[in-house]
């Protein structure tokens, strides 16, 4: 099994700006499972990111909250 581990990506700042095209180019190749290690994106924007990681990359994901997935997290 191959892991892959991606973290502070930060997206919440350039959301209107990642296609799916460099969104994958962010994401390791061929990795059976991604941790998406904190800090990716927003808290309420999560979910959305998990799911749009695991149809790109075909690939079971991890998410990991950071501070940054506290921002903004409806509570």
């Amino acid at each position: 099994m191959k892991v892959g581990l991606v973290s502070d990506l930060h997206l919440e700042t350039h959301e209107d700006i990642v296609t799916d095209s460099n969104l994958l180019e962010m994401l390791p190749s061929g990795a059976d499972v991604i941790v998406l290690a904190g800090d990716c994106t927003t808290g309420n924007e999560l979910p959305a990111l998990v799911k749009r990681v695991r149809e790109l990359a075909g690939a079971q994901v991890v998410a990991i909250a950071g501070n940054h997935e506290a921002y903004y997290q409806d509570l």
